[in-house]
């Protein structure tokens, strides 16, 4: 569920989820299509994002209609978009009450905290997966990486942990699991 600008990149985007058989549903809004770039660095291949949102910021709540939740098992956030509070809102509500296992990628430690106490909020009443960084993480918590594990933990149903060079955790109850990134051969 989106909006995508009247232009080339937007009717991409339409032809190409069509073509692989994704049922999607974009709006046509008035500004071009949201693009991302991304930046890898060397030489540890940390990663930047440079995202521009465009049409995709002119969903608004009265947008969205309740069917378009229903019969599906899952909703996930895109994080970058929790700056359009008032439409997330909705959206949750919508899921939740549709049934959705409701899902959200935190996207940047810089959206944690702008956005701080709308996600808490959305995290502790409607979300049950959450994928986060270990930057993202420690911004939601204020603690380090293990610390912020537990205690995002205790909000939802499964939280999800990447930790860069280390590998990722994935802690559902009391239950933990690290995988580690095999080495570069």
């Amino acid at each position: 569920i989106g909006k995508v600008g009247d232009d080339d990149l937007g009717h991409l985007f339409k032809s190409d989820q069509a073509q692989y058989g994704i049922r999607s549903i974009l709006l046509k809004g008035v500004n071009s299509s949201g693009r991302a770039m991304v930046f890898i660095t060397a030489p540890n291949a940390e990663r930047t994002f440079a995202v521009y949102l465009g049409a995709a910021l002119e969903l608004v709540p009265e947008d969205l209609d309740p069917e378009w939740f229903k019969g599906y098992d899952y909703f996930h956030i895109e994080g970058y978009l929790v700056q359009n509070q008032a439409t997330i809102r909705r959206a949750v509500e919508l899921a939740k009450a549709a049934g959705c296992i409701i899902s959200i990628d935190m996207a940047s430690y810089n959206v944690v905290e702008s956005n701080y106490a709308f996600l808490h909020d959305i995290v502790e009443n409607y979300v049950d997966i959450v994928f986060a960084n270990e930057e993202e993480a420690k911004a939601y918590t204020g603690k380090d990486a293990w610390g912020a594990i537990n205690e995002i933990a205790s909000k939802c149903s499964v939280v999800i942990v990447k930790l860069g060079a280390q590998g990722s955790c994935i802690k559902k109850g009391t239950e933990c699991i690290k995988l580690e990134v095999p080495p570069v051969k």
